[in-house]
């Protein structure tokens, strides 16, 4: 027992007890919520906090600098330190506590580190974001362009969908994905010049921004995910070529002198 709290005392938790004790700290939000429950709650969550402040500084007393070298160990510092400022510093109102669970419940991202390959996935998702840049720039293009194409020739018309940018800007990407698609023609009155052209409009939206950016964005980002698996497997392959061509040179080397001898 002894050793176990040394170990505890100059390393810090292990990331599985952390897990376990954000996931705790999370289901006491729920039950602060459900049951309203009044200091013992609140008494609770602050001792979690306190139990995360001693494993930060342990952590960083033990591995120097190179702790916050980890982007993930500073965004885990930075929630820690904020939720215990919110304690003592944000007035007592509903707004304020709605803040701090949202502080609290940001650090389930720290239990993304036990996630096997974790780092690949990290990896992976940074190259596939870098790679579908132009893509997404084209995506934003095509929904600043329909929105206000929406929004002239249709913010009288359709106001609950056009009739302002930011909702035609919702209202385009909700047709990106093809999301409620054909609520929005039959909106309008039949047989009027509005009736073809918002499914004119649709049509379009639906072709350029679904079937066209949206699939060529999934395809770019999917590629570049498993790009790790196709750099082994290439990697592998050049291996075993190299391997066949030393035994071919072996081969014919062991031709040569069998030939020679004969001869």
């Amino acid at each position: 027992m002894e050793l176990q709290l040394n170990r505890i005392r100059f390393s810090g938790l292990s990331d599985s007890q952390l897990s376990v004790l954000i996931v705790f700290q999370c289901a006491l939000l729920v039950l602060d919520n459900k049951l309203a429950a009044g200091n013992w709650i609140f008494a609770l969550q602050l001792l979690i906090e306190v139990v995360f402040v001693v494993d930060i500084v342990m952590k960083a007393r033990r591995h120097g600098w190179r702790y916050w070298r980890s982007p993930l160990n500073v965004f885990d510092a930075l929630i820690v330190f904020t939720s215990i400022a919110c304690h003592f510093f944000l007035p007592a109102t509903t707004q304020s506590y709605s803040a701090l669970r949202v502080i609290r419940l940001l650090r389930l991202f720290k239990i993304v580190k036990l996630i096997p390959n974790a780092e690949h996935i990290v990896s992976g998702v940074g190259r596939a974001v870098k790679a579908s840049r132009g893509v997404f720039l084209m995506l934003v293009v095509l929904l600043v362009f329909f929105s206000m194409l929406g929004f002239i020739l249709f913010g009288q018309v359709l106001p609950q969908y056009f009739g302002d940018p930011i909702l035609a800007s919702y209202t385009v990407f909700s047709l990106f994905t093809v999301e409620g698609w054909n609520e929005i023609p039959n909106a309008v009155t039949s047989y009027t010049i509005f009736f073809y052209l918002i499914r004119a409009y649709v049509i379009a939206v639906i072709i350029f921004g679904s079937f066209f950016a949206l699939s060529l964005a999934n395809a770019i980002f999917i590629d570049e995910m498993v790009m790790d698996n196709n750099e082994a497997l290439e990697q592998r392959i050049d291996e075993l070529t190299a391997l066949v061509k030393q035994q071919n040179a072996a081969i014919e080397a062991l031709t040569s002198a069998v030939e020679r001898k004969s001869d």
